[in-house]
């Protein structure tokens, strides 16, 4: 095999290899496999005729009257995967989608060393359970099909938990760490020696 055909060769391998990466399913104007997004199915306005020539100018858009649409959210089209998440959902606010707060979204769970090493422990036997079950979930769920993740739809922000609301009269520009006698909101910081 000469130099220019193994090249060829790596290169249509490359390329070969590139075309998983691409989904024509998220290209498109539709909602799912039904709805078609009110904004994209209207036709175009009868008895206008746009400029020919170019203008800086622009078109006036003071009386027209504002539309309003929601757009879906549905899921990303993706080849499927063959190994299910290894992480227990349900631990975190996030995971439990409840409203970020500045609380919650700070929250990283409480720090164990049992737990972590049994979570590294289990990831191993799920591994090989994995591997075992990989040639029967391709059998029953080839590479060519198309997944949806998250699968059916879901929302943005959950209409059970409102945003807080808070008012500004009880925020406060005092410190609540240890040196808080160092600090003065009127001055800012001092010294000991200052004070």
């Amino acid at each position: 095999m000469t130099r220019h055909t193994l090249s060829l060769v790596v290169l249509l391998g490359a390329a070969a290899a590139l075309t998983g990466c691409t989904n024509s399913h998220n290209d498109h104007l539709r909602f799912g496999e039904a709805g078609v997004i009110p904004a994209f199915a209207t036709d175009a306005p009868e008895g206008f005729e746009g400029d020919t020539y170019r203008s800086v100018t622009g078109l006036d858009r003071s009386d027209w009257e504002p539309v309003v649409f929601m757009v879906p959210v549905h899921g990303t089209a993706h080849q499927p995967t063959y190994a299910p998440s290894a992480f227990d959902l349900g631990t975190l606010p996030r995971q439990r989608g409840e409203y970020p707060t500045a609380e919650t979204s700070l929250d990283l769970g409480e720090p164990d060393c049992a737990a972590d090493a049994w979570f590294a422990a289990r990831t191993h036997g799920m591994a090989v359970v994995d591997t075992v079950l990989l040639l029967p979930r391709m059998v029953m769920r080839p590479y060519t099909a198309t997944d949806w993740s998250p699968n059916g739809n879901y929302t943005r922000v959950s209409g059970q938990d409102p945003a807080p609301t808070a008012d500004p009269a009880e925020l406060t520009t005092q410190p609540t760490d240890d040196h808080a006698d160092h600090y003065d909101p009127t001055e800012g910081f001092f010294d000991e020696a200052d004070s």
